[in-house]
């Protein structure tokens, strides 16, 4: 049994390319990311990176575009009423208003 387990780790080293040296595999990885090409996710291996950064994508892009509003509007709010001049009653009054 340990033997089958020991192969499955051999294979597994080899096709993620964990086998060859630390410098290669980052050359590697900044070769497939410059090309967009994420692989097979380790976490989710039948499934690739890619397909799971389109899944989330259209998630993450409403909730940005969400709180992007919503942070205007609560913003422009505060900022308005922080601006908006106090009316006090022993305030002196301008002259250029009389």
């Amino acid at each position: 049994m340990q033997a089958g387990i020991e192969d499955m780790v051999k294979e597994y080293n080899q096709k993620f390319g964990l086998d060859k040296p630390l410098w290669r595999q980052y050359i590697s990885y900044l070769g497939d990311t410059a090309r967009l090409d994420f692989n097979y996710s380790i976490s989710n291996y039948p499934r690739t990176v890619r397909d799971l950064i389109a899944e989330a994508l259209p998630w993450t892009i409403g909730l940005l575009g969400m709180t992007t509003l919503l942070s205007f509007i609560i913003g422009t709010l505060l900022g308005a009423l922080l601006a908006w001049p106090e009316r006090r009653v022993d305030a002196p009054r301008s002259h250029a208003a009389t």
